[in-house]
Parts: C-alpha cells; structure tokens; sequence
C-alpha cells in the first residue's frame, strides 16, 4: 500500500511537474508571438508627432495661399481663411508642445520652428498691409479732380450736408486692412455741377498737361516702390520658408529615430522577459524527467514552426503586393500611352480650323477620353476604394454640364435601340454647385447605363429636382427612369450588393459583373447621400439617390481665366531630346514642340538616347521610362554617373507613386504622366530651363 502510495504521489508529482512545463512553454510561446504582434502594430502606428507636423506644414502653405489671392484679387474670404489656417496652425502646435515636452531636441526645434512661422505670418500681414495700402490710379484721378474741379470757392460743388451717406460698417479685416480713413462720405447725387464755364478759371493745355504728367510719375514711383518692397518681402518669405522646410526635416528625423528607439525598448524588454522565463525553465529541466525535456522541446519547435510560418505569410504577402503594384503599373501604362495620342492629338485638331460639327465631334472625343482616364484612375485607386479612404473633391461645377455630357455619351446606344433619352433639370437649382462632378458622372453613367441596357422598347428618363433648400445648400433628387424589364422586389435589397443581379439569366443575356450599383451605392454614401430602387418586372425601374451641395456665392470677379504658359518665348531655339520607342506619343510632342521653334531629336530606345546625349549637347531631355535595349530610369543613372547635369523630365503612363520615387532616385528633374495636356508639357519644360549650365 506504502509503494502504492508512493508511486501514486511520484506519478501525481510527475504529471504536475509536465503540467507546469506545459504551461510555461505554452506561456513562452504566447508571449513571442504576442511581442512578434505588438512590435509589427508599433509598426503601422503612425507618430503623432508626424501628423500634427504635416498639419502645420499643409496649414502654412494654405495660408501662402490666401494671402497670395487676397494681394491678387481683394477678396475678403481669402482673409477669413487665412485667419482660420493660422488658427489651425496653432492649435497643431500647442498639441505638438504637449507631447515633446520632455524631449529636449525636439522642443528645441519646434520653438525654432514657431519662431520662423510667426515670422513668416508676420511677412504676410506686411504684404497684405502693403497690398491694401497700394491702390493703382489714386493719383491720376486726383489729378483729374483738380483739373475738372480747381479750388476756388466760386465753382466749388455744393454739398447737401442731409445726404452725406454714413460710412458703412465693417468687420474686424476691414478695420485692419481698409486704408478708408474719412469717417463719412459725400453721396454721389449731393454734388451740383457747374452750370457754366465761363465761372471757371482759365487753365491752358500745358497747366493740364503739366498736372497729369506729375501725375503719371507719382503713379509710376508708388506702384515701383510697391513692386519693390513686395519683391523684398517675397525674398524674405522664401528664405524663412526654406528655414521651416530645414527644421521641419529636423524634425521629421527626430520622430523617426523615437519611433525606432521605442520599438528597440519593447524588443529589450521582451527579449528580457523571455529570457528570465527560459532560466527558470531550464532549471527546473534540469530536476526533471525525460518526459520533462521532450515536452520543452516541443514547445521550442512548435514556436520555430510558428515563426517559419510568419515568415512564410510574411514573404508571399510582399509577393503578392509586389506582383498588383507591377500588374497596375503595366496596366496603367499600356492604358495611358494610346491614350495620350488620342488625346494630344485631339488638342492639336482643336487648334485646327473646323467647322461647328467637326469641333463638337472633338470635344465629345476629348470628354470621353478624360472620363476614361479617370476611370482608370478609379482602377488603379480601388485599394482605397475598398478601405474607405477615397476623398472627394469640393470645386465649383455645373449639374447641367455633368447631365448633359451623360446624355451624350449615351445618345447614339438610345438612338439604335429606338429608345427616347431625354433629361429634365429643375429650374430651381442653382447653376453652379460644390461638390465633386467625376463623383455625381460616374454615378450617372452607371445608373443610366445600366437603364438603356436592360431596357429594349420605350424611354429612358433622367430628372434631376430640388428636394430641399437652405441658405447656402440644396439637396438635389436625381432619377433615371426606364421602361425595361424591371426586378424582382425580393431582389431590391440585395441588388446594390457587390456581383449581385436579379438572376443568372441576366448575366447571359445582357452581360456585365454586377459591380456598378454597388460602387455607385459607396459612392452615394460617400456624400453622406441615399440611393433606392423602385421597381416592378415588366413596368421598368425608378433608380434614384439624394445629395446635398454648397452653393456658391459668384461675382464677376471669379469668372475663370483663360490658362496661360508664362516665358514661352523662352523656348525658342532650345535643343530637346525626346527619347520614346511609341512612334506615335514621340511624333506628337515632336509636333508640339517644333510649333514653338524647338529644335527637336529623338530616340527610338535607351540606348540610342544615353548615346546622343553622351556626344551631343541637349538643353532638356523628355524620357520614358518603358523602353527597349534600356529604360529609361537606368539611361538617368548613366548620365549622371557621367557628370552630365542636363534637365531630364519623366514621361511615363505609370501615376503610381513608387515610379515617381524611383524617378527621383535615379537622378530625374521631373515627372510628367500620360496623357498630359499641351501647356502642362511646355510648363514642365520652361520650369527646367533655367537649370541649364
């Protein structure tokens, strides 16, 4: 019974002893991968130091801005803006303080940092001061006073004092900025005119004459001395920019270097942990059975097992990433080059004498080719998509212009059906709205798309009504009716669901994946909007979604400006290289260019280019990126390995970023993407001109 006993307890002691190993290497198990998980989440946290950083960065620059408008135009908003940038820049900067607080370089830096802002504030207020000082044509018109009106009590005007207009209140920019002085002001229709010219003085040509030339050079002093002073403020502004960008690097390098001191201290401290475990582990080993030691050993391989496994997972999610980023750049780039042709070559013909129907025939070309690129640009955006972080842009657009470019799109498929298209725009809705027109046209085109498709007989319908109004808003109601073959109701809540249909039979007749509603839906709600269906099968559909916009204030003052291509006389007689294997793109920035007198050459591939520009002098050099023999990115790294310090400028159908970066590391002065715009060509060019040694 005694050995029974015993025995029991060694086997009692024995299993507890295994229990405790067990759960000690379940325990140091968990807590490497645990650790393994908190070191990779410190990873993707973003420092708030960063971005309250970019903040103050974005903040000063809207803030250049405004106060850029404001000198350009007067406007007055530009100066509530400015004032709400500033106010945002210190609220960023007070929170910053808060938490570099115990880090000295770092405070050090940011006071550095607020001291060159409140600088540079300062410059902006001088020049707005100066900007609302300066007014063109104060001297001639008093000039003209004098002439028309001397000063002699005989002919002087009568004024009604009981019709001097009081002085109109004014907010607080005003009292800042106004250079209005008088505390009152004569009514135009209180002064009498003189009744006859014989009451007025004699006054010869030259005394008028001789009073408007004094006139003129007082003008010409004050606007030169504005230019001046302005230009001076201007230098300086740019010095203390420059200054906030170096501190601002300072920094940026601080908050790296605490991020990656943060993780090295929880990699010690777990490394520490671990370790502290794993001596009391292989003491207590020590003292135990066989039985004891195969259990560790398991654990040790089932957490090796677990890592290789990471790293497994780890290796083919950079795999995958790898191969989308080459699949959306080779995409984008096969895409954009033919798309560049049709387009610049669509620019060119415009330039071109036409008549009324060959010119509405180009810009129905260049309409759709522009909504094909931003399709495309959708494409390669749809991660964003997918995570909920697509922006959506707030700039004036016409609800009429939008619709009336759906209708054309869709005019001629409606037309050989034998369908009737038609739209219909509330009168009540404001012509110009803020908001984002891709956004509200791409909707359209899918909702009206999917309408003439599934409708075979009939009308397709689009109305657009004001379904509410307020001061400075309207939410507008779109509806796309048709007359086609109609839904199921049990299918209403479901159909805005991603690859869903009514039914299988859809799919075969009319094609399509079913993904139209359901980005259209994303959208909608990204406006904080509503979209619904109303439906019966064989009676047709009633697709309709709400939006409100901001409705703008328009004066004449805003009414847009015809883009001009500043110093393009300064690309007369330059000598361009243009090196592209797509005969096409090459032959229309060849066209483009030689239109201005530029001296062109080009080269069919990297090779060839790298040799010209070896044995040759260029003023500027337009590269691709996609060529044979040799890229475009490894022709860069050559030339500047061979101390040649020519101007090169990327042409490329790849928008992704990582290709912008790689254009910079190899030694590019700029980027420009397919398809692009004439004058954003010639500006690109012009920018680097200067640079030429």
């Amino acid at each position: 019974m005694k050995n029974f006993k015993g025995i029991f307890l060694k086997v009692i002691i024995g299993f507890s002893i295994t229990a405790c190993l067990l759960g000690v290497a379940y325990w140091i198990t968990y807590e490497n991968l645990n650790t393994l998980k908190k070191n990779l989440l410190t990873l993707s946290e973003v420092n708030p130091k960063y971005v309250y950083r970019k903040n103050i960065l974005n903040k000063i620059d809207e803030t250049e801005t405004y106060v850029k408008k404001y000198t350009i135009n007067k406007n007055r908003e530009f100066l509530y803006r400015c004032d709400s940038s500033i106010s945002e820049i210190g609220k960023n900067l007070f929170e910053l303080s808060k938490l570099s607080s115990q880090d000295h370089d770092y405070f050090s830096n940011l006071e550095k940092l607020n001291k060159y802002i409140n600088q540079k504030l300062s410059i902006s207020r001088q020049r707005i001061e100066m900007a609302n000082a300066y007014s063109s044509g104060k001297e001639m018109s008093a000039a003209i006073k004098r002439i028309a009106i001397p000063e002699k009590k005989s002919i002087l005007p009568v004024v009604d004092e009981q019709h001097t207009a009081p002085v109109e209140k004014k907010n607080f920019f005003s009292r800042l900025f106004s250079r209005e002085r008088n505390k009152t002001k004569i009514a135009q229709d209180t002064i009498r005119p003189v009744e006859s010219v014989s009451e007025m003085p004699e006054f010869s040509a030259g005394y008028m004459k001789e009073m408007l030339q004094q006139a003129e050079q007082k003008e010409t002093e004050k606007a030169n001395q504005y230019l001046r002073e302005n230009l001076t403020l201007i230098d300086r502004d740019g010095r203390i920019h420059d200054s906030i960008r170096a501190v601002a690097t300072v920094m940026e390098k601080l908050e790296m270097e605490e991020s990656v001191e943060k993780i090295n201290h929880l990699t010690e401290v777990a490394t520490n942990k671990t370790g502290n475990i794993l001596s009391s582990l292989i003491i207590i080993g020590m003292m135990a059975t066989v039985l004891i030691i195969f259990v560790i050993y398991r654990g040790v391989r089932f957490n090796e097992k677990l890592s290789l496994e990471l790293i497994r997972e780890k290796k083919s999610t950079e795999k995958l990433a790898k191969a989308k980023e080459e699949f959306l750049a080779n995409m984008s780039h096969e895409i954009r080059t033919p798309m560049n042709v049709i387009m610049g070559f669509t620019e060119q013909l415009l330039k071109s004498d036409l008549n009324n129907e060959q010119q509405k025939f180009l810009l129905n070309i260049k309409s759709s080719s522009k909504h094909l690129i931003t399709v495309i640009n959708e494409i390669l955006d749809y991660s964003k998509m997918e995570s909920g972080v697509i922006m959506l842009e707030r700039i004036p657009f016409s609800i009429q212009e939008v619709v009336d470019d759906v209708h054309v799109s869709f005019k001629n498929s409606a037309e050989k059906k034998g369908i009737d298209f038609n739209y219909v725009i509330d009168e009540t809705i404001a012509l110009k709205v803020i908001g984002d027109p891709v956004r509200l046209k791409q909707i359209l085109l899918n909702l009206t798309g999917n309408a003439i498709k599934f409708t075979d007989k009939g009308s397709v319908n689009i109305t657009c009504r004001l379904w509410n109004a307020e001061s400075e808003f309207q939410t507008i109601l779109f509806e796309i009716h048709d007359t086609g073959i109609g839904i199921e109701s049990h299918v209403h809540k479901t159909i805005f669901d991603q690859f869903t249909q009514a039914d299988s039979s859809v799919t075969r007749k009319y094609g399509g994946t079913g993904l139209g509603l359901a980005i259209s839906k994303k959208l909608v709600e990204l406006h904080n909007g509503e979209i619904a269906v109303k439906s019966e099968p064989g009676k047709g559909s009633v697709f309709y979604f709400k939006i409100e916009y901001a409705v703008p204030v328009i004066t004449n003052a805003e009414q847009p400006a015809l883009i001009e291509v500043k110093n393009i006389e300064l690309l007369k007689g330059k000598r361009i290289l243009i090196a592209d294997d797509d005969e096409m793109n090459k032959f229309l920035a060849q066209h483009i260019l030689e239109g201005y007198q530029v001296d062109v050459d080009s080269a069919a591939n990297g090779k060839e280019a790298l040799e010209k520009i070896l044995n040759e002098y260029f003023d500027i050099v337009l590269m691709d990126l996609h060529m044979p023999e040799m890229g475009g990115l490894d022709v860069a790294i050559a030339v500047r390995k061979n101390k040649i310090n020519v101007p090169i400028i990327a042409i490329t159908g790849n928008v992704l970023r990582s290709e912008r970066d790689k254009c910079v590391q190899a030694g590019m002065n700029d980027y420009i993407s397919k398809p692009y715009e004439e004058n954003e060509l010639l500006e690109k060019i012009i920018n680097q001109i200067p640079t030429v040694y």
